[in-house]
C-alpha cells in the first residue's frame, strides 16, 4: 500500500497506475485512508475534512464546497461542528474518508478500512465509500482481512505462498 501511495520507493522496478505519471505522481491524485482515522483532536469534523485542502492552498469558497460535499457523501455532514472526541469510532472513520474524498483523488487506497468497526458500521462505511468513489470516478484499492468487505469488491487480489493471485468474477488466475 505504501508503494502504491508513493510513500516508499520500490527497491526494484516501478509501481504504475493507469492515468498517473509514475515519475511524478501528484499527492492530490492519490488518497489514503488508514486503519485508524487519525483526526486532529483540536479541529472539528469540518476542519479535519478540509485539512489537506488548507495544506494544498485551496481558496476558502472551494474548500468549503469540497468539504461539505465530502462530508455529505459519507453521511456525516450533520456532525460538521463536532470535535473528534464527540463522535463514535465509525463516524470518525467516515470523517477520515471524507478528508480523502475532499481531495478528489483519482486513486483511493484504503488500509483495513473496517478493521476497528463492528460489522454493521463497517458495511455502512463501505457503502458510503463505494458510492463516493463511483460519484468521483475514482479507482479504489482496499486491503482487508474482512470477508464481508472482500465479497463486495469486483476484483480481489490475494497473496498465496508468496504469489499474487487475482480473482475476478470468481475465476482465479496467477
Amino acid at each position: 500500500m505504501h508503494l502504491m501511495a508513493g510513500m516508499e520507493r520500490p527497491t526494484r522496478g516501478t509501481v504504475e497506475w493507469p492515468g498517473l505519471d509514475p515519475a511524478r505522481p501528484r499527492t492530490s491524485d492519490i488518497g489514503v485512508v488508514f486503519q485508524s482515522p487519525s483526526l486532529v483532536p483540536a479541529l472539528d469534523v469540518r476542519e479535519n475534512a478540509g485539512l489537506p485542502l488548507v495544506i494544498a492552498g485551496a481558496d476558502d469558497p472551494e474548500r468549503a464546497q469540497r468539504m461539505s460535499e465530502a462530508l455529505a457523501l459519507v453521511g456525516v455532514d450533520d456532525l460538521a461542528d463536532k470535535l473528534p472526541e464527540e463522535i463514535s469510532g465509525g463516524q470518525a472513520q467516515r470523517v477520515a474518508v471524507a478528508r480523502v474524498l475532499a481531495q478528489r483523488p483519482r486513486l483511493l487506497l484504503a488500509d483495513e478500512l473496517t478493521g476497528q468497526l463492528d460489522r454493521a458500521a463497517g458495511q455502512r462505511l463501505l457503502d458510503a465509500l463505494l458510492a463516493a468513489t463511483e460519484h468521483l470516478g475514482a479507482a479504489l484499492v482496499v486491503t482487508t482481512h474482512d470477508r464481508a468487505v472482500i465479497e463486495r469488491l469486483e476484483t480481489q487480489w490475494t497473496m498465496h505462498e508468496g504469489r499474487l493471485r487475482t480473482t475476478t468474477d470468481r475465476t482465479v488466475t496467477s
